[in-house]
């Protein structure tokens, strides 16, 4: 059966999510909450595995650990870090080539992403809005910051086939979870455990806008925070669509988000939905940590078909990316079936009219002996 392994590297903690594609849905096999930079109790290593975990750095043992914990050491991961360390912009510019576009849409980028952007991996997404142009969301990371990341996870022999924004991991996992329906304007709060929010706002597939606020910890102060910043984030939303009203708002994260529900519907005199994550069947599952391991949990989704509402974004440089093994032994199944199947058209269209006619020389040579020397 088909595995995927999803590993969030948040600023505090690693999360690693194995799951599967059953017949009633996705479901969370192993997870973890592995805190960065505790030691814990564990069997020593010796030799020379000893002398390669001194070399491993905290977020590097913390993915270390997490992935034996859910019985994956060395596995195909897809992988998400730190809103705070990613940026997505929003932009629209004129219809180019197709040829042309990415290096007019980086060109562009340059415009918006508060770093160079010839020193970051970039993706982004185009839809076409308006006769000759074009509406680009762009997602993009420093590039020291992506190869800390995946020089960490190489040495733990984690072998990566993906790394995207956190907004496009709970996105795959709320949709894989029927929770967004039909509903074309809604967003996405993510919490993380050192405070900070993430805030997404989508328009049908679009990404409008991805930002960051920080709380605190003085609940009071973080309850007038926490709305003002999402009124902020959707008033400057209506005004970049043209007047579209955000009408559902999916959580998730670390903390009580039941009361953060209960806080905000109240606060925007319920004129909008906040939803949390509900998955069936679950077993052993709490509310509270599947609203934690969420991330994760979409990100483990992605190699097992399930797609994001706003598209396939991959941070990872074309020179790193690698085919996992189901995929591989997949395209190698299908291969050898075309291969038969190409085989009996070619027996059926070009030798059975040949077979056919050798028996009829057959029977006209062979046929008139039986005859004259009947048996």
């Amino acid at each position: 059966m088909s595995k995927g392994v999803g590993v969030y590297i948040g600023r505090n903690e690693v999360i690693a999510v194995s799951a599967i594609r059953t017949a009633t849905g996705p479901q969370i096999v192993s997870y973890v909450v592995e805190p960065i930079g505790a030691e814990g109790s564990q069997e020593p290593a010796v030799g020379k595995e000893a002398n390669r975990i001194k070399r491993i750095n905290p977020e590097g043992k913390a993915v270390l650990k997490a992935l034996e914990k859910i019985k994956e050491p060395g596995a195909f991961v897809n992988v998400a870090i730190s809103p705070l360390e990613v940026v997505t912009r929003h932009f629209i510019m004129p219809v180019v080539p197709k040829k042309d576009e990415p290096g007019a849409v980086r060109n562009e980028a340059s415009r918006y992403v508060p770093f160079k952007v010839t020193d970051s991996a970039l993706d982004y997404r185009a839809h076409l809005t308006h006769k000759n142009v074009l509406s680009i969301t762009v997602t993009a990371i420093r590039g020291e910051i992506l190869q800390e990341c995946l020089e960490n996870l190489r040495s733990v022999s984690a072998k990566v086939l993906a790394v995207e924004p956190v907004y496009n991991a709970v996105g795959r996992a709320f949709a894989a979870l029927n929770m967004i329906g039909k509903t074309n304007t809604y967003g996405f709060v993510v919490l993380q455990s050192d405070g900070n929010v993430n805030v997404t706002l989508t328009s049908k597939g679009i990404v409008y806008l991805s930002r960051d606020f920080i709380l605190v910890g003085k609940m009071d102060e973080d309850k007038a925070r926490f709305h003002g910043e999402l009124k902020a984030s959707m008033d400057y939303f209506y005004k970049l669509t043209g007047g579209e009203a955000i009408g559902q708002i999916f959580l998730a994260g670390a903390g009580d988000l039941k009361s953060w529900v209960e806080h905000l519907e109240h606060a925007f005199n319920y004129t909008i939905r906040f939803d949390l994550a509900n998955l069936l069947h679950a077993k052993n599952l709490p509310p509270e940590t599947l609203h934690t391991v969420l991330a994760a949990f979409g990100l483990a989704l992605r190699p097992l078909g399930y797609r994001s509402p706003m598209g396939e974004i991959q941070l990872l440089p074309k020179t790193e990316r690698r085919s996992d093994l189901p995929h591989l032994l997949k395209f190698l199944g299908f291969g050898c079936l075309a291969i038969i199947i190409c085989f009996a058209l070619v027996r059926l269209v070009v030798f059975q009219p040949y077979l056919m006619y050798l028996e009829r020389k057959n029977d006209a040579i062979l046929g008139p002996a039986d005859r004259e020397f009947p048996a």
